[in-house]
């Protein structure tokens, strides 16, 4: 049952590798209109939760932005995270945030069949994001995590890295992205030493300057790339945002080689197509994500968003 749960987060995270099953959990999605976007956050790089995909992105947030998400996955995988934004001296505009991964209870049974009990497994994501400005309208963030999993009574546990930086061109609508995923080592293992499913993606992202629409396209994993012989269209992330209202926005989005991994034969498929809206009340703003997930159940996830300032006022 353990695997079957790894095996699911390494389909959901796209990017399985045999190795690195324990870490697999650091690619998934933190926020619904992260997932919205399949894990691309170039169109929301403005707003509260847009370092979750890079770290760059944190200025755009607001002291004293909270977030709490929740995720039903398959298999009985429930996921929760939650974020604070605060100035603080030395560092400035920092967040710091929470992520655990649940995997349900599982029967724990001896050599020769004998159940002996239950037991559970869960992973937990420390992290602390910041970011400064190398050069006049370049900044550099970055995200320290302590990362844990546990099965049982069994512990292991690693320092994370995530790195980024983004040039925007206001006049033109034109975003450049850069990010390095998951850089760090794993200090102390199960039984073997795994290498931490890191990643650098490349993004361009463009807004229409007489139309309330936004898309993009992000390179995810170019190292892998450069040592795989896939076309290159399985490694991008087609996204696009629309803006309906002033407080209503719509997303969608795709991972096409996710796609091409799970997507049927025949007649129209939305396998591996993600969708999904955010809207804005005041000082609150509830998000909602839905992912195709083809011949397996879809994924939804909703969050909750709020800035305790302006709810004080």
């Amino acid at each position: 049952m353990i695997r079957l749960s790894l095996l699911i987060l390494s389909v959901l995270s796209s990017s399985a590798a045999v190795s690195q099953e324990t870490w697999q959990f650091l690619n998934l999605p933190v926020t619904a209109r992260q997932a919205a976007l399949s894990g691309s956050t170039g169109l929301i790089f403005q707003e509260t939760d847009g370092f979750a995909g890079n770290p760059s992105f944190v200025k755009s947030a607001q002291p004293n932005d909270v977030g709490l998400t929740y995720t039903s996955y398959l298999a009985d995988i429930k996921m929760g995270s939650t974020f604070f934004v605060q100035d603080f001296p030395f560092f400035g505009r920092t967040a710091l945030t929470a992520t655990y991964n649940n995997y349900g209870d599982f029967t724990g049974t001896d050599i020769l069949g004998n159940k002996t009990g239950t037991f559970t497994a869960y992973d937990l994501v420390l992290g602390f994001t910041s970011s400064v400005d190398v050069a006049e309208f370049i900044p550099l963030g970055m995200s320290v995590k302590w990362i844990n999993s546990s099965i049982d009574s069994y512990q292991s546990y690693g320092l994370a890295f995530d790195v980024g930086t983004h040039f925007y061109l206001e006049e033109e609508g034109l975003l450049f992205t850069g990010t390095l995923k998951n850089a760090g080592k794993q200090l102390s293992g199960y039984r073997i030493s795994e290498k931490l499913p890191s990643k650098f993606n490349l993004g361009m992202f463009k807004s229409l300057k007489y139309m309330p629409v936004s898309f993009g396209v992000e390179l995810d994993d170019v190292s892998r790339l450069a040592n795989d012989t896939s076309n290159l269209t399985d490694y991008l992330i087609l996204s696009g945002k629309l803006k309906a209202s002033q407080n209503l926005v719509l997303f969608a989005s795709s991972h096409l080689g996710f796609r091409n991994e799970i997507k049927t034969s025949g007649g129209i498929d939305l396998s591996g197509l993600n969708f999904g809206a955010s809207l804005k009340v005041r000082s609150y703003l509830i998000s909602y994500s839905y992912a195709n997930m083809g011949i397996i159940e879809g994924i939804h996830r909703i969050d909750f968003g709020m800035n305790i300032s302006q709810y004080l006022n």
